[in-house]
């Protein structure tokens, strides 16, 4: 069984100085977790932040809760969809335990969002 304070977890220090100069100071932090060494997911009440560490710097794809219309499963990744096609995927190869307790939280944003 998992708890709210399961998806809150410290990141490494190179992604939280990138999530300090992404995140705005009116958005609330909802899942904070260490995917890999090379990635990591925030999602607040506004975006989903998917940080990944490349040779020189960590880079942030910036996804819009409300342009997410589909989320699926495949394998132990969560595919993110919208009018665009595929905005982004979350890999849980580290933490499979945390797929479906984060599907379930990005299920009622999108959810919230659309009503």
């Amino acid at each position: 069984m998992w708890s709210l304070f399961s998806l809150l977890e410290d990141l490494k220090p190179q992604f939280s100085a990138a999530l300090g100069r992404q995140v705005g100071l009116a958005e609330l932090t909802i899942i904070s977790i260490q995917l890999s060494p090379q990635q990591a997911l925030v999602v607040t009440n506004r975006n989903i932040y998917l940080f990944r560490r490349g040779i020189l710097r960590v880079r942030a794809n910036v996804i819009s809760i409300g342009e997410i219309d589909l989320i699926r499963v495949v394998g132990r990744d969560l595919v993110l969809e919208g009018a665009k096609g595929i905005l982004g995927r979350l890999q849980f190869n580290h933490k499979k335990e945390l797929q479906v307790p984060v599907y379930q939280k990005l299920e009622g944003l999108i959810l919230k969002k659309q009503r």
